[in-house]
């Protein structure tokens, strides 16, 4: 294969070593290897394991301020349990309520992400109902774990098909750099909302999805993005990149706002206007790239320190694969979304911002390609 250079080339469609193989194909090819499965294996297990810690602290915490001497401690971590899912359960009811009367409120967006997590929270209570809390408390972990393991075999198929490697080292090394982007944007301030897994695996799977020209499975993909949060309206932006002017191109990027629109009728409907001008509204009383001035200097310094640390190797793999055909529509892709989260994210939490996960590794998949590094490419 040439390599390409400059901008014309960074623009043409995103060259691909291997296709035509099918989903089904793209996996054998990418696990073939008995190293390819085991590195499958342990991720499974370092994630589930990982989110089980998690929850088990949450629990922890909630159960010390229920000692005071009334409750057991088997009583107390109970009792935090129940609590625990209360909490979540209420901030699904919430999402159901539709106020469109009153003051213009920046949280009222999130509104629009009442589908997604009606369905699991039924499927949480109903577990809740016949096992317990902890049964339910278990699957809520094995949810998680189910995404993340998701999205790092989605991104795997992504740079498998981009770069045409999948020797077991590959696959090792590109989960390696998977999980220190996610442990990083998962621990450096302890921060973590519901929506941002979900909407992780929908990007890398319509990235996938995108580079196999498969429309009616990336439809499925954006109707599920669209229903876990508002910014899925721009899902279609994907596809439509990607597939430029190629046959039913431009289907995507109009389903997805009719979509949203479809889910929140009941929001849109009477007040269309008190709702759009909420829809990229940062949140309320958080510091964001356009406010960040206003407020203490100390937390602004620390917060663009982290976003720095992030975004700068961002940064150097693109500089590295700009030339390589399709750089420049997958680059297009990133600053769609960078704008999105230095918009609608707080500036001091960078756990959003692993939505760039499946892109920045498939620029990566573009340095690699015409490397002798890691072994041998697909036969």
């Amino acid at each position: 294969m040439t390599e390409k250079s400059g901008l014309h080339s960074s623009f043409e469609p995103i060259s691909t070593v291997i296709g035509g193989t099918g989903l089904g194909g793209d996996i054998r090819l990418t696990f073939a290897s008995k190293t390819s499965c085991l590195v499958l294996l342990v991720s499974f297990l370092a994630i589930f394991i990982a989110f089980f810690n998690s929850n088990v602290r949450t629990i922890d915490a909630l159960a010390a301020g229920l000692q005071n001497g009334t409750y057991s401690q088997a009583e107390a971590v109970d009792l935090a349990r129940q609590k625990h899912f209360k909490d979540f359960f209420g901030k699904v009811a919430s999402l159901n309520i539709r106020h469109p009367e009153g003051p213009v409120i920046a949280d009222e967006r999130h509104k629009m992400r009442w589908l997604y997590k009606t369905v699991e929270a039924s499927v949480y209570r109903y577990v809740a109902d016949h096992q317990g809390a902890k049964a339910a408390s278990m699957l809520q972990v094995l949810h998680s774990t189910v995404y993340l393991m998701l999205t790092l075999v989605m991104t795997l198929l992504i740079m498998t098909r981009i770069s045409g490697r999948n020797s077991g080292n590959f696959v090792a090394v590109s989960a390696a750099v998977f999980f220190a982007w996610f442990t990083f944007t998962n621990i450096i301030n302890f921060t973590r909302e519901e929506f941002t897994f979900v909407e992780t695996f929908c990007i890398a799977a319509g990235v996938y999805f995108s580079l196999d020209r498969r429309l009616i499975p990336f439809l499925l993909i954006l109707l599920l993005a669209v229903s876990n949060r508002e910014t899925g309206a721009l899902f279609g932006v994907i596809y439509f990149i990607i597939n430029w002017r190629t046959p039913w191109f431009w289907l995507p990027l109009i389903a997805g706002p009719i979509l949203l629109l479809a889910v929140n009728a009941d929001l849109f409907a009477p007040y269309f206007q008190h709702y759009v001008s909420v829809l990229l509204a940062p949140d309320k009383a958080k510091p964001t790239i356009f406010d960040f001035w206003t407020y203490p200097t100390l937390m602004v310094t620390k917060s663009f320190l982290q976003l720095a640390v992030l975004l700068i190797p961002i940064a150097a793999v693109i500089w590295k694969a700009w030339g390589q055909p399709g750089a420049g529509r997958l680059g297009l892709i990133t600053v769609i979304y960078l704008f999105v989260l230095l918009r609608g994210a707080p500036i001091n939490n960078v756990f959003p911002y692993l939505l760039l996960l499946p892109l920045v590794l498939g620029f990566s998949a573009m340095v690699v390609r015409n490397s002798d590094d890691l072994d041998a490419k697909v036969a």
